[in-house]
C-alpha cells in the first residue's frame, strides 16, 4: 500500500467504524465499484456492509485525494478534528455527490483538500490503490527497499523533497542489510525481479535516485549462482522476541499430540495442509501454558509458513504487538495507535499463507472493548491459526476449544525434576532405583506436580549435590503451615492461593542464598517491573550495580530456575513469570519461610529509586531520536508507577510517582496516545493538589501539559482552564519566567481562535468577537517578548507572525 494509502487508513480509521482491510489488496476492484454507486445503500452493499451500521463507504471515497492525503500526515491534529466533523454529518448524506460536496467543505475548513475531487479522480485513486501491495513482501529487506521504491513512484513534484531524503535513507540502509544476505541467493534473484518491476514503475521520477538501478544491478552480479541449500526468508519473531528454545522441557506429550491432530487435516489440491481452527490452552499460572505453545510452535515448524508470537497480557500487548508490527512493516509510525497496530499486523500476514499466530497471556488488552474485538483485529483468516493461552477458564468456546492444561502427571513430573542431574537419573541398581523413584515422586506430589514449583526443587536438588530428596521433602513439609498462612492473605492477582503456595515453599529455599548479595537487588527489580525483556542495561541503572554485576546475576538466578537470561539487546536482558514475580512480592514483604534474619523478608522495595532513574529516561521531549527507547521502556515505567499506586515503596514514593507520570504523559502526548496522556497527567495533578505545602511550579508546568493534550483531543474549554491556572501562576511570580509566559500566551491564542471559530459557526456573533479579540491580545502580548528579548529567533517571530495574521484572517471571516 502506498504511503498516500497508509495515510489514509489511519486518518479514517479514528473514524471507528471503517474496516481497514478495505484498503487492503483484498480489496482488487471494490474501491472502483464503490465510487461508481449512487447512493449509500448501493455503496454499503457494494461493501457487504450493513445499511446503516457505518459511515457511508462513499463518503470515504470522497476523501481520497493526494492532497488531502499529504497535507493529513503533517497534521493529524486537524485530520481528527475533520474526522470527527464529517463523522457528525455523514448520517445526512446519501449520494455520492453530497458525500463529495460535504467531505470537500470539512477538509477544505481544516486545510486538507485545496482542490475539489472529480469521480474520475476518485475511480484513478482507486485503482492506484489497488495495486499498491508491498506489505505483504515475504522477506523484510526486499519489503523496506519496495516501500522506498513506493514512496519515490508517488512522490509528486510538490512532495520530492521530502520523500527524497526518506528514500535515499531507506534504500541505502536495505541495501546494506541485503548485501548480507547474498548467500541465500535464490532470495536475491527472486527479489530483483520484483524490485526491477518496481523501479519500471518511477521512471519519470528516475532523476531523484539516478545511481538505484545500477546498485542493485552491481549487487546482483556479485551474487553467487543459487545453491542447492537455501537460507530461508525470515518467517518469524520467536528471536526478536527473545523466545528461545527451552532445553529442559520435559514432557506433555499428551497435549503436544493432541493440538497436532486438532490443527492437521488432509491437504489441498497444492498439497497444503488445511486449518482446522484456533485452540485456547486454559491454565493456572505456572502450569507450563506459555512452554506448551512454545514447544508445539518449535516442534512443528514445517506445518507452518510464518509463526509469530504477540503477549496479549495487558501489561506488554502494546509492545509486543508494536515490535511485531515494525518488524513486518518497517514503515510502521511511532504514534500508530493499539487498533492500528494490529490491523497491520493482521494486513501483513493476511493472504493464502499458513501462519501460526501465538496470543501469549491472553487477556483484556483493552478496557473500553470487548476481548473477542481484540482478537478479530489481530485474525489474519483462514489458513492462518491462532494459539491462545490464558488463565480465564470462561473464555468462550467461539475463541476456540479449550485445551485444558493440568499439573503434570507424576512420571512427566520426575522427568522434570530430574533434570539432567546426574545423581538422579536411573543407575544399573534397580534396588537404589525404585527407591529414587518413589522419594522423587513422594516429592513432586507434595508439590502438587505443579510444574514451577518442580522445576524449582529440581534446581535445588542440582546445586546442592549432597541433598537427598527425602531430606529436601522434610524440610518443605516443615514450612508448609507458615507458607499457606503467608499465601492465605495475599493479593495473589488471580493466582490460585495453593499454587503460589507450592512456588514460594520452593523459591524459599533459593532466596537466602541471594541476600546480601547483588543478585538480591536484581530480584527486587525484577518482581516490579514488566515480566518480558527488561535490559540488563536498564537494571544496572535501576539498581545502581555495575553491568557486569547484573549480567552476573541474571546467570545465577537462571540457574535456579528464577527467570531466563536473554541473549536479546546489547548487554542481554532478563525474563521472569508474572507467578513468580507475585510469589516474590509476597515473600520480601512478609515473614514467610526463612524470614527474619537472612530470610527472604526484605520490607520495601526502594521503588523510588527505580522511579527516579526511569526519569531521566522520559526528560527532555525535544529529544524525538530517545522516543523509541522510551516507547521500549514504557511497560516497566507503567508496571513501577502501578506498584507505586498500591501504596508500595515507602515515603519518597508518591512525589516520585507524580514527577515521572507528568515527564511520561508528554511522551504519551508524542505517540499519539492522548487518552493515557490525560490520565497520566490528571493523576499527577491529583497528587500536586492534594499536598501541604504544594509545588506550585510543578503544578503550572502539569496544567500547561495536560492543556496541550486537551486541545489534541479537542477539548479547547479545558485546554483554556488549564493554562489560565498555569498563567495565572506564572503572572504572580517575582522575577516571571517571561518566556515561559510568552509560550503559554501563544499556546492560549490558538486555543481562543479555535473556540471563536467555533463559536461563529454556531452562530454565537458576540462570544466570537470577545474570544478573537483575546486571542489576538494573547499573540501580541508573546510576540512583543519575543521581540524585544529573543530578535535573533527569527523561526519563532515568524510563527508568531504568522499565528497573528491567521487570527485576523478567520475574524474577517476567511478560509
Amino acid at each position: 500500500m502506498s504511503r498516500v494509502g497508509r495515510t489514509l487508513v489511519g486518518m479514517f480509521a479514528e473514524l471507528g467504524s471503517v474496516p481497514v482491510a478495505l484498503f487492503t489488496n483484498s480489496a482488487t476492484a471494490l474501491l472502483q465499484q464503490i465510487a461508481q454507486c449512487e447512493s449509500f445503500a448501493a455503496a454499503c452493499a457494494a461493501a457487504n456492509l450493513p445499511g446503516g451500521a457505518t459511515i457511508p463507504v462513499a463518503c470515504i471515497m470522497g476523501a481520497m485525494g493526494l492532497a488531502a492525503a499529504a497535507n493529513a500526515i503533517n497534521n493529524r491534529r486537524e485530520a481528527r478534528k475533520a474526522a470527527d466533523e464529517f463523522k457528525a454529518m455523514a448520517g445526512q448524506v446519501t449520494t455520492i455527490e453530497q458525500a463529495v460536496a460535504s467531505l470537500q467543505s470539512v477538509l477544505q475548513r481544516h486545510g486538507l483538500a485545496p482542490t475539489p475531487l472529480s469521480p474520475a479522480e476518485l475511480s484513478s485513486l482507486a485503482a492506484t490503490l489497488q495495486n499498491q501491495d508491498v506489505t505483504r513482501v515475504d522477506d523484510g529487506v526486499a519489503q523496506r527497499m519496495m516501500l522506498a521504491l513506493d514512496a519515490a513512484g508517488f512522490a509528486t513534484a510538490a512532495h520530492l523533497q521530502e520523500v527524497e531524503g526518506y528514500v535515499k535513507e531507506t534504500w541505502l540502509r536495505t541495501l546494506h542489510l541485503w548485501e548480507e544476505q547474498r548467500e541465500n541467493a535464490q532470495w536475491v534473484k527472486d527479489a530483483d525481479a520484483r524490485l526491477h518491476a518496481a523501479l519500471a514503475r518511477i521512471e519519470t521520477n528516475t532523476n531523484l535516485l539516478p545511481d538505484m538501478k545500477a546498485q542493485l544491478d552491481e549487487l546482483v552480479q556479485r551474487t553467487p549462482a543459487p545453491a542447492a541449500t537455501l537460507l530461508a526468508p525470515r518467517t518469524s519473531n520467536f528471536d526478536a522476541a527473545n523466545i528461545t528454545p527451552n532445553p529442559g522441557f520435559k514432557g506433555r506429550t499428551t497435549q503436544l499430540a493432541d493440538l497436532r491432530a486438532h490443527f492437521e487435516r488432509p491437504c489441498d489440491g497444492a498439497g497444503k495442509p488445511l486449518a482446522r481452527g484456533h485452540r485456547v490452552i486454559v491454565g493456572e499460572g505456572g502450569m507450563g501454558k506459555s512452554q506448551l505453545a512454545q514447544r508445539f510452535a518449535e516442534q512443528f515448524a514445517d506445518d507452518w509458513e510464518g509463526r509469530w508470537w504477540i503477549d496479549t497480557s495487558p501489561d506488554l500487548h502494546l509492545a509486543s504487538v508494536r515490535a511485531l508490527a515494525k518488524l513486518l512493516n518497517p514503515t510502521t509510525s511511532d504514534t500508530a495507535t493499539p487498533g492500528e497496530l494490529r490491523n497491520i499486523v493482521r494486513n501483513a500476514l493476511w493472504g493464502g499463507k499458513r501462519h501460526l499466530i501465538v496470543l501469549d497471556s491472553f487477556e483484556l488488552a483493552d478496557a473500553a472493548r470487548p476481548n473477542y474485538d481484540l482478537l478479530q483485529e489481530l485474525d489474519p483468516g483462514a489458513p492462518s491459526c491462532l494459539l491462545i493461552t490464558t488463565r480465564d477458564q470462561n473464555l468462550p468456546a467461539r475463541f476456540g476449544p479449550h485445551l485444558d492444561l493440568p499439573v503434570l502427571p507424576p512420571d512427566e513430573a520426575v522427568l522434570l525434576i530430574r533434570r539432567d542431574t546426574p545423581r538422579l537419573q536411573p543407575t544399573p541398581d534397580l534396588p537404589h532405583n525404585a527407591a529414587l523413584d518413589k522419594d522423587l515422586e513422594n516429592l513432586c506430589r507434595h508439590l502438587g506436580c505443579h510444574a514451577q514449583a518442580v522445576d524449582l526443587a529440581g534446581a535445588w536438588l542440582a546445586m546442592n549435590k549432597g541433598l537427598a530428596p527425602a531430606a529436601l521433602l522434610k524440610e518443605l513439609k516443615a514450612s508448609d503451615a507458615a507458607t499457606l498462612a503467608l499465601f492465605d492473605r495475599a493479593d495473589l492477582h488471580g493466582h490460585a492461593p495453593r499454587y503460589a503456595a507450592t512456588v514460594g515453599a520452593s523459591l524459599a529455599l533459593h532466596l537466602p542464598r541471594f541476600r546480601g548479595t547483588p543478585s538480591w537487588k536484581v530480584l527486587e527489580a525484577v518482581a516490579y517491573a514488566a515480566p518480558d525483556n527488561i535490559p540488563a542495561e536498564s537494571l544496572a541503572k535501576w539498581t545502581t550495580l555495575g553491568l557486569s554485576q547484573v549480567q552476573e546475576s541474571l546467570r545465577l538466578l537462571a540457574g535456579a530456575s528464577i527467570l531466563w537470561s536473554l541473549e536479546g539487546g546489547e548487554h542481554g536482558a532478563a525474563r521472569i513469570h508474572r507467578l513468580m514475580q507475585v510469589v516474590l512480592r509476597v515473600l520480601f514483604r512478609g515473614d514467610g519461610p526463612g524470614g527474619g534474619p537472612g530470610g527472604p523478608g526484605s520490607g520495601e522495595p526502594p521503588l523510588a529509586d527505580y522511579l527516579r532513574a526511569l526519569r531521566e529516561d522520559y526528560r527532555g521531549v525535544e529529544k524525538h531520536e530517545l522516543s523509541p527507547q522510551r516507547t521500549r521502556m514504557l511497560p516497566h515505567a507503567e508496571a513501577f508507577l502501578g506498584h507505586a499506586d498500591g501504596g508500595r515503596g515507602g515515603p519518597g514514593t508518591p512525589a516520585a510517582a507524580a514527577l515521572l507520570r507528568a515527564d511520561v504523559a508528554l511522551h504519551r502526548l508524542i505517540i499519539g496516545d492522548y487518552a493515557g496522556a490525560e490520565a497520566d497527567l490528571k493523576r499527577s495533578i491529583d497528587w500536586g493538589e492534594s499536598q501541604t505545602p504544594r509545588d506550585e511550579r510543578s503544578l503550572a508546568i502539569w496544567y500547561a501539559s495536560r492543556a496541550r493534550v486537551r486541545q489534541d483531543r479537542g477539548d479547547y474549554a479545558g485546554a483554556e482552564a488549564d493554562l489560565k491556572r498555569s498563567i495565572d501562576w506564572g503572572e504572580s511570580q517575582t522575577p516571571r519566567d517571561e518566556r515561559s509566559l510568552a509560550i503559554r500566551y501563544a499556546s492560549r491564542a490558538r486555543l481562543r481562535e479555535a473556540r471563536a471559530v467555533a463559536a461563529r459557526e454556531a452562530g454565537d456573533a458576540a462570544s466570537a468577537a470577545a474570544l478573537f479579540a483575546k486571542a489576538k491580545a494573547d499573540t501580541g502580548n508573546a510576540l512583543a517578548w519575543w521581540e524585544k528579548e529573543l530578535p535573533g529567533d527569527e523561526r519563532a517571530i515568524a510563527i508568531l507572525r504568522q499565528d497573528q495574521a491567521r487570527i485576523e484572517n478567520a475574524e474577517r471571516g476567511g478560509p
